[in-house]
């Protein structure tokens, strides 16, 4: 029993003992095996912590289908998978729904492929590790295969495949894409001799993951090499290696075409030659269309890239457009689309288009975001030649440019590459569209410390409480207030959205008690803050309502999901968009909370406490920390721990002397020890930014030490005030004291009466304010009147104590001149006390 005991108050003392049989932030860590083939069925394994009340696999893309959720350990759920022979191959995304919260959304991938894994070392003298990790133990494996594999710390694991002199060998590797840790895999092919024929590392279609395309130079076997580019490695450096003779093309050409419109494209880079293939275009916008390259019934593992936009778009073809004068015309009005390749070296490619005068245009190029090796620049001339507008990178190797033309008359676009380099696979597109209003909604970062944990990214709600989060939406080009929409929400949840013109916003939900313990992928969208205005009169019902709140505003979510980041810089090397956002009602959560609306205002360069209350429900203790969730412009605060057994505290906030004169919405987001961190928040209140009630400056005094001075401050009064106030004089040097005073709003200055001791330091003390408190309906408002006083304090100087020895020859010369001295050391200390 002591045992226990001790192992009980260990568990406590670090925050782990669970005060409710309720979990909280279901974590999920990996999924295993890392993906499946097409038409198959597979047993995964979901492993993480306080998993044991999963509910559901929530899906974000087609062609999965879940046919049996067990969860019996708190670390890992068993799930059978169905896999249908028309599931899109590549990514799928997901998130385990526990009564208790949403996990991090991790990947799964789907292939065309056999799989299989590699041999391990085991029975007696066997470590159960991977046996092909050297070169004469390379593991054989047949065309057309998946290995899905593990590499240890430096190891290197061989394959060997056979293949036929001229018959075409691929190789590709899964590795940072799968989205686990940082881990950049190398690919090298070789013949027996050890001689190597080719090799990767990056590639721009697939970033850090490589992939090798050949012809076999002679009669086979040959030896594949996997391994982490800097011999890296370990229990997270999962890769799936597809092995074969599939085409692997390195781009398509043409890299757009026209939604609804049949094209005929061309995979460029399999060393058979281009592949020919006919698109039938689907009907909606699709930025990056998956295309497979398909021969002799062999799929490629992952597709190249193709853009579908709504409007006509031309072909470079043989167009010789390198000079101005010989710019390619679009011969219809924009938007246009141009595609084209910098087929050599040092060349530059030229499109004309008309343009009206005053009419927002922008120019985007598709290149590296499609997987061509082009690191676009572009540049745009006037109708009469002139220089206009250039650019490099949008924040990212492909460029973008958004301009107005100053007059109606025809406009070219330049584009090469960066370092002047060309080739077949250098393609690109341009797109020339009128600069229209769109919104794209996100959920901000909430932590970026010690890589990606896509804290608080999702939005679980707990029965009978509230949760809340930031939402970005960026929306240039769109004016007036705005408002997040939800339209499907999951039953039982509400949501408050604060009206906004500025880059974020808050969004509160709510759940009722009796909400069903339920989650979806739900879509989020904008509308104008006018437009949900109160409902019109009876008789003004038929009356049309006003263009512009009636206007539509396209609006989508486009949510990073950050899957591996390297430390310190926070670079994100592989994330995956989602374009839902994840909502569910979660089981009671151990406490609700409320923030006490502030009655008096925070005035610029002052500070408010805001109370918050908690009720405590079950036997939950444990301590509470609240943190704003968002911060007006100028306002600051830091967190606040309301102590276990507490269930009320203050909450203090500050304002600079710059802050935002505004009434704003704001919420604090709690944060409790659930068995695991569990998320509520409070209600929306009111907080009023104004101005100060008053203003001063602190006039410079000095005093000796040991001595006293006034120190004035003249006061301007801004804001009229009933009773009284309390200043007081803050910043005196150490051992240096002043009496607070009592002013009213009549006063225009105040006196402060400073003494000082033989102790205090001598010299300019330059951080003197004077902070005021007065109550406004019965709360302190705090300011800081006025700031950058100076004190300066002069050494004491000490006098010559007198002698009672007989007068020694010559003191009655010296006498006067002592005396001199103590009358000009009297008359200093006089004007320093002045």
């Amino acid at each position: 029993m002591k045992s226990v005991n001790r192992l009980i108050v260990a568990a406590a003392a670090l925050g782990f003992i669970a005060t409710s049989a309720r979990g909280a932030s279901p974590q999920l860590l990996r999924i295993l095996p890392r993906g499946g083939q097409q038409g198959t069925e597979v047993d995964v394994s979901f492993d993480g912590q306080r998993l044991k009340d999963a509910q559901e696999v929530i899906l974000y893309d087609n062609g999965l289908t879940v046919t049996k959720l067990e969860a019996e350990k708190p670390d890992q759920v068993k799930v059978h998978l169905k896999i249908d022979k028309q599931a899109p191959i590549g990514e799928h995304r997901m998130r385990l729904r526990c009564a208790s919260g949403i996990s991090e959304l991790r990947t799964f991938w789907v292939g065309p492929f056999p799989q299989t894994q590699p041999t391990l070392n085991s029975g007696k003298g066997g470590n159960n590790q991977a046996a092909n990790t050297s070169f004469e133990t390379a593991q054989a494996v047949p065309m057309n295969v998946t290995v899905e594999g593990l590499l240890g710390n430096e190891q290197i694991h061989y394959y060997k495949i056979d293949a036929k002199k001229g018959q075409r060998i691929s190789a590709e590797v899964e590795g940072i894409r799968l989205g686990m840790v940082l881990f950049d895999p190398y690919l090298a092919i070789s013949d027996l001799k050890r001689v190597e024929l080719a090799a990767c590392d990056d590639t721009p279609l697939l970033k850090q993951d490589p992939f090798i395309c050949m012809r076999a130079p002679k009669d086979g076997p040959f030896i594949i090499e996997v391994r982490d580019s800097a011999f890296g490695g370990g229990d997270k450096s999962h890769y799936r290696l597809h092995v074969g003779n599939f085409p692997r093309p390195h781009v398509l050409y043409p890299l757009g075409g026209q939604a609804g419109e049949t094209v005929k494209v061309q995979f460029i880079g399999d060393p058979l030659g281009p592949i020919g293939k006919e698109l039938k275009l689907p009907k909606e916008t699709i930025e990056q269309m998956p295309v497979f390259a398909v021969q002799h019934g062999v799929t490629s593992p992952s597709p190249n890239l193709f853009r579908v936009s709504q409007f006509p778009d031309m072909t470079e073809g043989d167009a010789a457009n390198h000079e101005i004068a010989k710019a390619l015309e679009a011969k219809v009005e924009l938007p246009v689309a141009f595609n084209g390749i910098i087929s050599a070296p040092d060349e530059n490619d030229y499109f004309k288009f008309k343009a009206h005068k005053g009419q927002p245009l922008e120019v985007t190029v598709h290149a590296r975001s499609l997987g061509s090796p082009l690191d676009s620049v572009i540049t745009i001339y006037g109708p009469k030649g002139q220089y206009l507008a250039n650019n490099d990178d949008a924040g990212h190797p492909d460029s973008a440019i958004r301009f107005t033309p100053p007059e109606d008359g025809d406009y070219t676009v330049a584009i090469r590459d960066q370092l002047k380099a060309g080739g077949p696979e250098y393609v690109y597109r341009i797109e020339v569209t009128l600069s229209k209003p769109t919104v794209t909604l996100s959920i901000p970062n909430a932590t970026q410390v010690n890589g990606p944990t896509q804290e608080r990214q999702t939005i679980p709600v707990p029965r009978g409480n509230r949760y809340a989060t930031l939402m970005r939406a960026a929306h240039p080009s769109v004016g007036g207030e705005l408002e997040i929409t939800a339209p499907q929400l999951p039953d039982g949840i509400t949501m408050t959205t604060v009206p906004f013109n500025a880059d974020t916003t808050i969004a509160l939900f709510e759940a009722k008690t009796d909400a069903p313990v339920s989650g979806k992928l739900c879509d989020f969208g904008v509308q104008r803050a006018a437009a949900k205005a109160e409902a019109k009169p009876e008789a003004d019902k038929d009356k049309p309502a006003d263009a512009k709140d009636a206007e539509p505003i396209a609006s989508t979510v486009n949510q990073q999901v950050e899957l591996v980041i390297s430390n310190p810089n926070n670079t994100a090397y592989s994330h995956t968009t989602v374009h839902k956002l994840a909502v569910a009602v979660t089981e009671e959560a151990p406490f609700t909370v409320q923030l006490i609306e502030p009655k008096a205002p925070l005035v610029q360069n002052g500070q408010i406490r805001m109370k918050v209350k908690a009720v405590r429900s079950g036997d939950f203790k444990g301590p509470i920390t609240f943190r704003m969730l968002f911060d007006p412009p100028g306002v600051s605060a830091q967190p606040v721990e309301m102590p276990a057994d507490k269930t009320e505290i203050d909450f203090p906030l500050s304002a600079s002397e710059g802050a935002a004169i505004k009434t704003w919405k704001v919420a604090l987001i709690a944060t409790g020890n659930v068995d695991g961190p569990l998320w509520i928040a409070t209600n929306l209140v009111d907080l009023h930014v104004a101005e100060p009630y008053m203003t001063g400056k602190i006039q410079m005094a000095s005093a000796a030490q040991g001595g006293e001075t006034q120190v004035v401050c003249e006061l301007k009064q801004i804001v009229k005030f009933d009773g009284t106030a309390k200043v007081q004089l803050v910043g005196l040097p150490p051992n240096a004291k002043a009496e607070a005073q009592e002013i009213t709003a009549e006063d225009t200055k105040v006196v402060f009466d400073v003494t000082t001791t033989a102790k205090t330091p001598v010299g300019q003390h330059t951080s003197l304010f004077v902070q005021s408190t007065l109550q406004k309906d019965g709360e302190d408002v705090i300011g800081s009147t006025a700031k950058g006083g100076v004190l300066r304090v002069d050494p004491a100087k000490k006098v010559a104590a007198a002698t009672t020895k007989p007068a020694q020859a010559g003191a009655a010369k010296t006498a006067p001149k002592v005396q001199s001295a103590l009358d000009k050391l009297r008359e200093e200390q006089a004007a320093a006390q002045k």
